[in-house]
């Protein structure tokens, strides 16, 4: 099993309420980029 399809099986299940026609990039796209930026030591969404 690859290190995307693990990330996918845990966070997959969460919901996206955003509109479908404005959606660019999934959910879990956001969340791996946002969770891999912490960990670098990001503090504010700029």
């Amino acid at each position: 099993m690859s290190d995307n399809e693990v990330f996918n099986m845990y966070f997959g299940i969460i919901e996206d309420p955003r509109c479908e026609v404005n959606i660019i990039h999934p959910l879990v796209d956001i969340i791996k980029l946002v969770m891999i930026s912490v960990l670098c030591g990001m503090d504010e969404l700029d």
